[in-house]
């Protein structure tokens, strides 16, 4: 009996798909606050290494929720974040408000909720100075992030860059201008 190649063919791939969908992730699986790692403490640690400490250069980290979500940024290679869900902590994604205009700088704010960053975007449909940097804030819903908006004035102006916010617990933003 002489087997149509076609068929074949089919039946290969249709096995693939089918064991490529029920193949699980190589992640590791991680649980608990911290991605599961020690909490910080008074000596210095690598972190992550592999993940978040890479042999790129690795720029900033920040956790919100008590440890329960991670951002972190790797220079030239973007801003992500992972979240503990349903017990167990996400694949690191880009964050959603990375573009062209750079993100990589940030801080996580200690109300355990909002990133402010830096950014080269336009802060309105009129502005198109693309050299000035302004600070702008994100928050963390549960289980994504509000839309990118700027701070007002007097944090952010025309005449000048505004960048690295450090936020205190009263709230008070310190940041540079220049």
């Amino acid at each position: 009996m002489k087997k149509s190649p076609y068929l074949v063919s089919s039946l290969a791939i249709i096995l693939l798909l089918l064991t490529g969908c029920t193949q699980k992730s190589d992640f590791p699986v991680f649980e608990g606050p911290y991605i599961g790692q020690s909490p910080p403490g008074s000596e210095p640690k690598l972190f992550m290494p592999g993940l978040i400490s890479t042999n790129y250069i690795d720029h900033c980290i920040g956790f919100l929720r008590e440890g329960r979500v991670c951002i972190f940024s790797i220079w030239e290679k973007g801003t992500y974040y992972m979240y503990e869900k349903d017990g167990r902590w996400t694949q690191p994604e880009k964050v959603p408000w990375q573009n062209e205009q750079g993100t990589t700088d940030f801080t996580a704010a200690p109300d355990g909720n909002t990133i402010y960053f830096q950014s080269r975007r336009p802060t309105s449909p009129y502005d198109n100075n693309e050299q000035e940097r302004n600070i702008w804030k994100v928050e963390w819903t549960g289980d994504g992030w509000t839309e990118p908006s700027p701070l007002p004035s007097p944090a952010n102006t025309e005449e000048f860059s505004e960048a690295y916010p450090s936020v205190t617990p009263d709230g008070s933003l310190y940041y540079f201008t220049g």
